[in-house]
């Protein structure tokens, strides 16, 4: 993103960057953020700010995009045994995820609707964890039909991925061992009939 821009620019935009996520730990993206707080806590000028960027949104989307590119993180191959075990490792990533990204996954989904670019993190990696999932299921049930799979990872990742999320947006503690005995509940037929 950033490979032959000069170093000043880098280090100017970082601090806005960073200035950003550490004013969203305490306020939500919205109208009372202003650009001067951010260049305060930047310790930037408005001058400096404007040459980098046209608005507060646009340092917003940029923020976004170097945090996809930086900080995505991507599933480990497991080649589990049984669905139990992937769905604990999945649980497990999920909650790391969600504790590590707090409040970026929060800004995310609450400004998402207003500007659409926010949601593009949230997508992105859902996907990434999508596609993750199907394949760790093809490794557990060699003979199935890809129909079957695509089924059964949409349902596991769109319940496990939607709790996560919205229990971290609520700021509500959630307990890897629940999850696992609701998810397990939930894919009961397929949990023990394979």
């Amino acid at each position: 993103m950033e490979h032959n821009l000069d170093l000043r620019i880098v280090k100017t935009r970082r601090l806005l960057v960073d200035a950003l996520f550490e004013l969203l730990k305490n306020q939500t993206y919205n109208s009372s953020l202003k650009v001067l707080d951010i260049c305060k806590k930047a310790n930037v000028t408005y001058m400096t700010f404007y040459s980098h960027f046209n608005n507060k949104v646009k340092l917003l989307e940029y923020a976004i995009k170097d945090q996809i590119q930086n900080s995505l993180p991507i599933p480990i191959k497991l080649k589990p045994h049984n669905l139990k075990q992937l769905i604990n490792y999945l649980i497990n990533f999920l909650s790391n995820f969600c504790y590590q990204n707090k409040i970026l996954i929060t800004n995310c989904y609450t400004i998402g609707n207003k500007y659409g670019f926010a949601n593009n993190y949230l997508d992105l990696f859902f996907k990434i964890f999508q596609n993750y999932t199907f394949l760790e299921l093809r490794f557990i049930y060699k003979n199935e039909t890809n129909i079957a799979l695509n089924m059964w990872t949409q349902m596991l990742t769109g319940a496990l991925f939607n709790l996560f999320i919205t229990r971290c947006v609520n700021n509500k503690i959630i307990e890897n061992n629940i999850v696992f005995n609701y998810t397990s509940k939930m894919f009961n037929t397929f949990c023990y009939n394979h």
